[in-house]
């Protein structure tokens, strides 16, 4: 699934953005907010 860019960018807004509890860290203890962080996400 992640071998698409329009799929990785869909999972990045989907993990950091639509979940109510997007201001708490996720299993690896980071908090996204922006999207310059969101950018640099997806980029891996």
């Amino acid at each position: 699934m992640l071998q698409f860019r329009s799929n990785t960018l869909l999972a990045v807004r989907r993990v950091t953005g639509a979940d109510a509890g997007r201001l708490a860290a996720g299993v690896d203890g980071r908090i996204v907010p922006d999207d310059q962080d969101k950018a640099v996400l997806a980029r891996g």
